[in-house]
């Protein structure tokens, strides 16, 4: 299993990527993804899927480092796209790093729960995840990987609320629309749910 500093070193490879947009992307044969303000990779679907397309095409031919690689600017790009994080998944399973296994299973797990285009989703759901990081965050042992992801995973919730016409600053846990409330009655049990698995990660 790959140790502490090794995945800090890794973490610190990502971000140097995700900082530059990963150049030109000629290198890997794969679509040059643009960056915003903050210097990370933009949301942005069409790209994640090409980057996976190319994946498919060819699973057998790319070196698994340049895989992982691959699948990661394809999840950070578009954290809906579960495939990516299957097999950021498998691939940790393969190498024997059970921390970043059990995080990419983390982001598997939430969007497995909810749909990542709903809104209550985008604000009470992503409300609890932001609760959780913070507390994985003051914790000795935590898993840095996991976080990262949670935090690529909740800054998407707030790219998606934040598009849609009727966004609202969110100034609580019930901060929701007129037309969000009966979504919200129903799904209510849900958000219970959801919190629980949080506790139970």
């Amino acid at each position: 299993m790959a140790s502490r500093a090794g995945r800090s070193a890794w973490l610190a490879l990502v971000g140097a990527l995700l900082a530059t947009g990963c150049g030109s992307g000629t290198s890997l044969d794969r679509p040059s993804l643009p960056a915003n303000d903050d210097g990370l990779v933009a949301f942005d679907r069409a790209a994640s899927e090409a980057i996976l397309t190319g994946s498919r095409a060819t699973p057998d031919a790319v070196d698994p480092i340049e895989a992982e690689r691959n699948y990661r600017l394809a999840a950070f790009s578009w954290p809906d796209h579960r495939e990516a994080w299957v097999a950021l998944s498998d691939i940790a399973r393969a190498r024997g790093d059970g921390a970043d296994e059990a995080a990419a299973r983390f982001i598997i797990d939430r969007l497995d729960l909810y749909p990542s285009d709903e809104l209550y989703v985008q604000r009470q759901v992503n409300a609890a995840l932001k609760t959780f990081l913070d507390e994985q965050r003051a914790l000795t042992d935590n898993n840095p990987t996991m976080i990262a992801y949670g935090e690529r995973l909740a800054a998407f919730y707030d790219a998606q609320l934040a598009a849609n016409p009727a966004y609202v600053p969110p100034t609580g846990i019930f901060n929701l629309a007129p037309y969000e409330l009966p979504t919200a009655l129903i799904t209510g049990g849900a958000g219970y749910v959801y919190f629980s698995t949080l506790g139970a990660e």
